[in-house]
Order: C-alpha cells, then sequence, then structure tokens
C-alpha cells in the first residue's frame, strides 16, 4: 500500500485495498485517469434534511480530456456496505448523458444532494470514478471522505 493510499479513516466498513481515503478538501486522482476529484465541503440543511455535498472536478493534464463523473455514494459509519444513499439532485453541471469536456487545468464544480432525513452523526462520501466501473467491484479504485453531520 503506497502513501497516498494511507488509511485515514480506521475500522471504516466496507474498506477495500483500492480505496484511497481523503480529508476534505484533498483530491483523489485514480488509475489512469485525468480528472480527479475532490470533496470540497458539505452543509446540512436540516429543514429538508439534505446533506449537500460540493465536489471539484479537476483536469491535471495539458491537454482536453472528457469528464465522466462516475457514481457518488453516501455510507453511515455503522454500517458494513453503501445503503444506497445516492445524490437526489445535482447541480452546477448539465444533467443526463452530456459529453462534457474539461480544457487543460481546468476545473468543474458540483453540488450533489443527499436525503439523510434527521439522521446525525458521521458519513462517508464514496466515489467510484467512470473509469473504474470497468474492474470487477472488489477492486475497483475509490475515493473516500469522511463527513460528520450535525446541527447547527
Amino acid at each position: 500500500m503506497g502513501l497516498l493510499q494511507r488509511r485515514l479513516f480506521s475500522g471504516r466498513p466496507d474498506a477495500r485495498g483500492n480505496d484511497e481515503e481523503r480529508a476534505l478538501g484533498a483530491t483523489y486522482r485514480p488509475r489512469k485517469s485525468a480528472v480527479g476529484a475532490t470533496v470540497v465541503d458539505a452543509e446540512y440543511r436540516p429543514t429538508s434534511g439534505i446533506l449537500a455535498v460540493r465536489v471539484k472536478y479537476q483536469n491535471a493534464t495539458r491537454k482536453a480530456v472528457p469528464l465522466a463523473r462516475g457514481v457518488w455514494e453516501l455510507q453511515t459509519v455503522s454500517t458494513p456496505f453503501l445503503i444506497g444513499f445516492r445524490p437526489t439532485e445535482s447541480s452546477g453541471l448539465p444533467k443526463g448523458d452530456v459529453e462534457l469536456s474539461l480544457l487543460p487545468g481546468a476545473a468543474a464544480n458540483e453540488e450533489l444532494s443527499f436525503d439523510v432525513g434527521s439522521r446525525l452523526g458521521d458519513f462517508y462520501v464514496v466515489y467510484t470514478p467512470a473509469s473504474e466501473l470497468i474492474y470487477e467491484e472488489a477492486t475497483r479504485g475509490r475515493g473516500v471522505w469522511k463527513l460528520r453531520v450535525a446541527r447547527s
């Protein structure tokens, strides 16, 4: 396991060998991909029960590359599997199968909305890039960030 794959969250459910755990604001760049993803921050909106997660995609190359967003999911710290919290809404980027390209060094921002209701506590944001979906599930690389949801 390399330095980039060090474990930040000991005892995390569903941890896999190719997961790369990151602190908020740190970028995950999957194998064979020019585009990295970063969970910038998150905000819990108690009136709607929405956890809004702001993410950024960054092109680290000197050429334009397609932006394929992949799969974003939310996991609780107490369940050993992803509990199916997929984004209920996404803003900042076009919806649907729109082909997007990032120019050299460019970034794109997106806000993902997860409906967590009144559930508070720690969550993990798990990102499986589109480039990793071709691999067997157990060997897919994933970026993982930890969030704490609390009432303000």
